[in-house]
């Protein structure tokens, strides 16, 4: 009896170490099954926020539009710039609507990309500079004054938007869509220019057809009026007349410019121009020509005929508007702050890139104290 007792012990000692094991084997073998299992749920989802918090860095999943109709950029330092998210999606709204009644189609536009640069810590113009280089795919740039390395094929510059003076809209490729894009941006840019957006859209002032080289610029605002050498056609070439062709705005009561006035302004430029190389043959082609000395002097008449000749390549004595109610793209321009006759507030705009037009507007601009009478 004593040894069965003795056997029984024995067995539920034995049992109570099989169960002890087996227990710590079955919690061994959980925790090395969970580990993955935890590991893996883990490791994926933090890709995905990865991905997800990149998509909220400006570019508003930008990364599932794999080939945009069109990509604008804008300068997210809204006190450099002036431009708002509010301001830039009631202005891509109604290029939007624009661009449809051009032959955009839903898809197209539903690929229209808008992307903020400048919106955090790097925001210098070198920093978005080197953004906008990275991606190489910007087509149309709004809000910078100075550019960095962007090299653009178009700007116009010293616009106001958001109540800051001095910014440009740059065009940094040649697509139909972007240059057409870029037109209305230019003719429209007065629906930025206070910090809340007013809707609206004018249609641009359409360039002379028969001067319109084939990326869809005007001869006006290309390097072939200077008659350099750039594999265009002769028919460009020969849209470049004359030397020089220096506008001014008429409507003395308006750009306080007179004929006098004008002529000794210009007089001055001839001989600066000489001491840089100008031949005489050169110096009798500077045209001087008046816009809206007539009936048609509005600031949108006198547009439309500059535009229409197409030839001009610095104009003086407009205002503000210009390029918002005038529709002249410039390629550089002042601020609204000089002094001409005794009107204030003109500006002087160069309206081609042709070498001879920045060293009239370099001089101009210099010695825009000549357009001042002395006084008696």
């Amino acid at each position: 009896m004593k040894a069965i007792k003795n056997l029984l012990a024995i067995a539920i000692v034995i049992a109570l170490a099989l169960t002890c094991t087996l227990a710590g084997c079955a919690g061994n073998n959980a925790k090395t099954t969970d580990e993955p299992a935890a590991s893996s749920p883990a490791g994926e989802p933090a890709s995905e926020t990865e991905t997800s918090s990149s998509d909220e860095g400006g570019n508003g999943g930008e990364e599932t539009i794999t080939d945009p109709y069109l990509v604008i950029g804008w300068y997210a330092k809204t006190a450099t710039s002036g431009l708002t998210e509010d301001l830039m999606t009631g202005f891509v709204g109604d290029l939007k609507t624009w661009l449809a009644t051009k032959g955009a189609t839903e898809d197209d536009l539903k690929k229209v990309v808008v992307r903020a640069y400048g919106d955090g810590e790097a925001n210098s113009v070198a920093d978005v500079s080197t953004a906008v280089l990275a991606d190489g795919d910007v087509d149309l740039l709004l809000g910078m004054k100075a550019m960095g390395d962007i090299v653009r094929i178009e700007g116009a510059t010293g616009l106001t938007m958001g109540g800051v003076s001095g910014r440009n809209i740059s065009r940094l490729t040649d697509t139909e869509v972007t240059v057409n894009a870029y037109k209305w941006l230019v003719a429209n840019v007065a629906n930025i220019a206070a910090t809340e957006y007013v809707t609206g859209s004018i249609e641009p002032v359409e360039q002379n057809e028969e001067t319109e080289n084939s990326s869809g610029e005007n001869s006006g605002t290309s390097d072939t009026q200077s008659g350099e050498e750039s594999g265009s056609g002769e028919g460009e070439q020969e849209a470049r007349t004359n030397y020089l062709v220096i506008a001014w705005y008429a409507k003395t009561s308006t750009s306080g410019l007179t004929e006098e006035l004008v002529t000794s302004f210009v007089d001055e430029l001839k001989t600066y121009l000489a001491t840089q190389g100008a031949t005489n043959e050169q110096l009798a082609d500077v045209i001087v020509r008046a816009y809206g000395d007539g009936d048609a002097n509005s600031v949108a008449e006198v547009g439309a005929a500059v535009n229409a000749d197409g030839d001009v390549d610095v104009i003086l004595g407009m205002g503000n508007n210009i390029t918002s109610t005038g529709g002249i793209a410039c390629e550089q321009r002042t601020d609204a702050n000089l002094v001409m006759g005794t009107a204030t507030k003109r500006i002087i705009a160069r309206l081609t890139t042709a070498d001879i037009a920045k060293t009239a507007y370099d001089w101009m601009v210099d010695n825009a104290s000549l357009l001042v009478p002395a006084a008696e």
